[in-house]
């Protein structure tokens, strides 16, 4: 399995959070190989760069919309299946920062 995201430098990827494989020992090709089951989770954190750095990026109804893919292979039993590609897309909105200082009953001395 293989989570990537696209190269840019509007924003830095940290590496890929993997849980623990378990160790499976496949006869068939005298291999020990890392193996998931079940449901798990991989986390990465993505880390914005400027609003300079990422207004190209912006749409214009405001949204960042961040892509990668994500490469599995689904095996059984007694059958592995071909590779797969998963592409993935989060969009996020992208807001100015306030710049008006706060009035002068919400500022503390």
């Amino acid at each position: 399995i293989r989570w990537t995201m696209e190269e840019t430098t509007a924003y830095r990827r940290a590496d890929v959070a993997y849980p623990e494989p378990r160790k499976l020992f496949l006869k068939a090709i005298q291999e020990t190989l890392p193996v998931y089951e079940g449901k798990f989770r991989l986390q990465r954190d993505v880390q914005l760069g400027m609003m300079e750095e990422l207004k190209p990026l912006v749409s214009r109804a405001g949204e960042l919309v961040l892509r990668g893919s994500l490469i599995y292979q689904a095996c059984e039993d007694r059958v592995c299946y071909c590779p797969e590609r998963a592409l993935l897309e989060w969009k996020a909105k992208v807001l100015e920062f306030d710049r008006p200082r706060a009035g002068e009953s919400l500022r503390q001395l």
